[in-house]
């Protein structure tokens, strides 16, 4: 391994941070309609903008002693933990996606900032339904778009690796990943007369999609997420305070970063053979 991978990689982690930070942003404003460019970062208390020596990703959470400099308020862990799954998340995807020295060409590295994009999309709706039980639209069915112009980008930069999909493969996924919930959802709907599926978890899985492809990306999304949801809820079940509401959002994303990184993988060695023909 090169000086100069382990400078990208490290430049990929920075990466994953900054837009952590702006993750931990939009999910602290999105739920109270508050705008994501403007006012500048400040203390949800006392409202005193934020220097920029405080608002450095990761360290300065850890130097101001997770408080704020001015009125001292504890600053809630979930803003490093944002970043810090970012920033993680941002170097495992350099490593897929540019494995090594020889992959630092323009399309593996416009592959890596595709799925970054879409991990921080990910990680504003996972952590946004966690605190306020809602899906911003702007990480799920509003960046359909970016989903398949970052897919037709791709194909016209001749990328041939990992998730090569070409735009078709995008739309169709977006198809099918909205159909594989909102079939059995509309026919509880017109069964049951109640809601048995999230909309919002809908609209993520047609993002989800559009970035993994029809088959296997969306089945095998699919079955990761429910098998971690079925571990999240078992958490939450034990958790003080918790309601009965399961968001489901934090499965998908994690489905999805697993099948990003792994899938390929998965389908060949772990999954049942019946995979083999999607």
């Amino acid at each position: 391994m090169t000086i100069l991978y382990v400078a990208w990689s490290v430049a990929a982690f920075a990466l994953g941070a900054a837009l952590g930070s702006f993750a931990a942003l939009a999910v602290a404003r999105i739920p109270d309609d508050e705008p994501l460019w403007s006012p500048a970062s400040r203390c949800p208390t006392c409202r005193t903008p934020l220097a920029w020596h405080d608002n450095v990703p990761l360290a300065s959470w850890v130097l101001l002693r997770a408080r704020c400099r001015t009125c001292h308020t504890p600053i809630p862990a979930s803003y490093p933990l944002v970043e810090l799954t970012c920033a993680l998340t941002g170097w495992l995807l350099f490593r897929r996606f540019v494995p090594g020295v020889s992959a630092l060409d323009l399309p593996h590295v416009a592959a890596f900032g595709l799925y970054l994009g879409m991990a921080t999309l990910l990680a504003i709706a996972a952590f946004t339904d966690v605190r306020a039980r809602i899906i911003p639209e702007v990480a799920s069915h509003w960046a359909i778009p970016f989903a398949i112009a970052g897919a037709g980008l791709l194909q016209l930069l001749g990328y041939d690796g990992w998730l090569d999909l070409g735009w078709k493969q995008a739309v169709l996924g977006s198809l099918v990943g909205g159909l594989v919930l909102a079939v059995p959802g509309g026919l509880w709907r017109l069964v049951l007369g109640t809601e048995g599926v999230a909309w919002g978890d809908v609209r993520l899985l047609a993002l989800i999609g559009a970035f993994v492809g029809p088959m296997p990306g969306v089945v095998v999304v699919t079955l990761l997420a429910c098998f971690a949801g079925v571990g999240l809820g078992a958490v939450l079940a034990f958790g003080a305070g918790r309601s009965g509401y399961l968001p489901f959002a934090p499965a998908l994303s994690l489905g999805a970063l697993v099948y990003v990184l792994y899938g390929d993988l998965l389908v060949q060695r772990v999954f049942p053979q019946w995979l083999g023909f999607l």
